[in-house]
This record gives structure tokens, sequence and C-alpha cells, in this order.
């Protein structure tokens, strides 16, 4: 049985997840219409690369400090432990980082201002230590407080970006350097709100978090939560090969378009996630999770048709003329997405039922699929051959984690896949009561 507080925190997340929708995309536009197609590409590749080294060297432990929260297994001090794991990591990736920067920036980057790529130093570590604040909240289900930094960040950006378009004469390390700062600001919050929750910073009595329990649950998960992450960063990488920043620009207008459809899959797994980790029956774990699939199916496919329909006029007037490609490139993509978001809740199934090897395995045969549609579609197709091998790799992953996931847990397929009709009655009164205070 899906309880009240389980429904009513999926709405709270996704009101905020469509609060910040629009803030993002006001931020998108902003950066689209003053650095054009090309600043865009760059913008994007810079904040990629970042990312891509959090997502690397964060070695599942944002995955595993929710599951152990949820599980009540980390009750130590949450400040000393999520610092001492951030140094830790970022000091590893930082050293990587120096070595491996030559032969990305000579092969990969060369469209890329060398000075720009400074700033990736400093993103890791501010970064990935919001990223484990982010996974403390989820775990202690306090999505309120999640959402309300969520939204006061994106806010917060946006400002300092129009002002800045505005009153100066913008270029791409300013934009840059705004990211930082709103990176900076809020690590500074959660930093402060860790330490409210934590005797003192650092005590060698405080000092008993079971590090090598959450190290063995990160490498478990992290294989697969990963090479998820990594999916878009690769796509952006491969396409640097044979395409322009120009081009990245334009994908990344594509892609961030479709992918408003997610959010509600998001908000579904921000809540599913330590939902199954906190429950005791396989059998109403599997009853929670198939719903939700349902849920998310019927939600997808609706938002899907309203992206289609606004999509262009989104894109034309919004970002501009120059940017009107994108919105082939999005219908391309949208069909893949919907998809795909059953993907992504049976990943979250398997990392909540403490089998995250299994997610490990599907990621890595999809980000293995990928790499190969993308480098026989980009070269012959452009941007276009990104979209269609996206797609294509998601209609594929996701008819084989459905196959697994049927036969596995033995369950009646149409309870995965065909909404009920009384559950239409249950999302509609949810969406109704749409609030953000818990």
């Amino acid at each position: 049985m899906v309880n009240t507080d389980f429904k009513h925190n999926v709405v709270i997340v996704f009101g905020t997840k469509i609060l910040l929708l629009l803030v993002r995309t006001l931020i998108s536009i902003v950066i689209a219409r003053v650095l054009g197609a090309d600043g865009k590409g760059v913008f994007t590749t810079v904040l990629t690369l970042a990312g891509t080294f959090v997502s690397v060297f964060s070695f599942g432990f944002t995955e595993s400090v929710t599951y152990f929260i949820a599980q009540n297994k980390l009750k130590e001090n949450y400040l000393q432990s999520i610092l001492l794991i951030s140094v830790s990591l970022v000091f590893l990736s930082l050293i990587i980082l120096y070595f491996v920067e030559p032969i990305i920036q000579k092969n990969i980057l060369s469209g890329i201002p060398p000075t720009l790529i400074n700033y990736v130093y400093l993103f890791i570590f501010f970064n990935l230590f919001n990223n484990l604040f982010s996974s403390f909240l989820k775990g202690r289900k306090e999505f309120a407080i999640s959402n309300y930094l969520s939204i006061f960040v994106s806010v917060f950006r946006l400002a300092l970006m129009a002002t800045v378009a505005v009153f100066h004469e913008a270029d791409v390390q300013m934009f840059i350097g705004i990211s930082l700062i709103v990176s900076v600001t809020n690590s500074l919050y959660a930093y402060y709100y860790l330490s409210t929750k934590s005797d003192s910073i650092f005590s060698i009595a405080n000092f008993k978090a079971p590090y090598i329990s959450l190290f063995n649950y990160g490498i478990k998960s992290h294989v697969g939560s990963l090479l998820s992450q990594l999916e878009y960063q690769t796509d952006i990488f491969i396409m640097l090969i044979f395409l322009s920043p120009e081009a990245i620009g334009y994908y990344s207008i594509s892609y961030g378009t479709a992918l408003i459809i997610r959010y509600i899959t998001n908000s579904l797994n921000n809540v599913l996630f330590p939902e199954l980790s906190s429950r005791t029956s396989k059998v109403d774990a599997i009853t929670v999770n198939n719903k939700v699939i349902r849920a998310n199916i019927f939600l997808n496919g609706i938002a899907s048709i309203m992206i289609i329909m606004i999509g262009y006029p989104l894109i034309y007037y919004g970002y501009g003329i120059e940017f009107k490609i994108s919105y082939l490139i999005m219908i391309i993509l949208i069909p893949g997405i919907w998809i795909d978001s059953v993907f992504r809740i049976l990943l979250t199934w398997y990392k909540g039922i403490n089998q995250p090897q299994i997610s490990s395995l599907f990621t890595t045969f999809s980000l293995i699929i990928n790499v190969i549609l993308f480098y026989y579609f980009v070269p012959v197709y452009g941007i276009y051959g990104a979209g269609i091998a996206t797609l294509a790799t998601y209609i594929i992953r996701t008819i084989g984690i459905v196959y697994y996931y049927y036969h596995n847990e033995n369950i009646d397929i149409s309870e995965v896949l065909f909404i009920k009709r009384h559950e239409i009655s249950i999302i509609y009164s949810q969406l109704m009561k749409l609030e953000f205070n818990s």
C-alpha cells in the first residue's frame, strides 16, 4: 500500500520541480540569448566536465549516504562524516584531473579556452559536498528543506545572471563564475545545517561512521549510478570530437527541453529510493514500485504531448530563431525519454532493495550501446545522429530491464504498464493539492 506520506512527498517534490523547471528554463534562455549557440556550448561543456569528475569520484557515496540514513545505520556526526568523505574524494579527483587535463584539452576540449578549465577544479569540491548534503536530506526524508534550498539557489542564479546581462557585457567566463558563486553559497548553507545536526565538528568520540560499509554499498551501486550520470556527459564529449561547440549549444537546448518530462520521474525517484530502502516486506515494496511505474508512464505520456505542442514556440520565441533546429532534435528525443522513464524507476528499485549491482549491469550495457551508436550516427548524420543514437539506446535498455524485472520478480506485465482508472482519479486529486510545505 502506498501511504499518505509517500504521496504527499511526491506532490511536494513534483511541485518544487515544476517551479524549478520554470526558473531553470529562464536561466537557459538568458545564457543562450546572451552567449549565442557557441557560447552556450562552451558553458555547457565546462559544467559538464566538472559534473563528470564529481560523478566519477563520488564512488557511490551519494547513494550509500541516502541508503544508510534511511536504514538508520548512519547516526553519528553527520558533518564530520560528510566533510571527511568530501575532502578525501576531492583530493583524489583533483590529482587525477591535474594529470589528465593536458590530454583531454588536446584531444576533446580543443575548442574550449584553457583558462575556463581552471574553474573545474573549484567546482569539484563544492558540487561534491552539495551532492552529499542532498543525499543526507533525501535519506532523512527532509524534502521541504531540500526543495526550498533548490528554489533559492536557482532563483539566486537567475537573478545574478539577469543582472549581469542587463548592466554588463557578459561573457562565458562571467556566467561560469556566477555558477561557482551559487555553488559556494549552497555549500555554506549545507555546512551550517549539518553543524546544527552534529555535536561537534571533529571529535574522536564521534568518529564511528560505518565508512567501510558505506564504501562497500557505494562501490556496488557506483558503476550503475556513474554510467547513468555519465550518459549525457559522454554524448557531449563524443560530439566534441566530431562537431563544434556550436552544435553542443543546439543539442543542449534540445535535450534540456525534452528532459522537462523527466522531472516527473525524478520527483518519483527522489521519494521512492528512501521509501523502498525503509520497507521490510518485498511484496509490499513491489506493490509500491508497480504503482509508481504505472503513474510514471501515464504522467510522462501526457507531459510528452504537452512538450511537443509548446516546444516550438518555447524554442523559437524564447531562445531565438537561431535555435529553431533544436526543436527537430527534441522531437526525436521525446519518445526515448518517455520510454526511458521506466528504466530509471527500475534502476531505483534495484538500488532500493539492496541490489545495486543489477543497476550497474544494465547501465554498463546501456553506455556501451550508446557509445557505439554515437560513433556510428554522429559522423554520418551530425547533430541529428546524436538524437537518433539516444532514442535507440533508451528503447533497447528499457526493453532489457523490463524483461528482467518481469521474469525475476514474477509479476504480471499489465501490473507495470497499464494504469488503473481509480489511480487516475488519485493522481488528479493529489495534483490538485499541490503545495510546497511539508
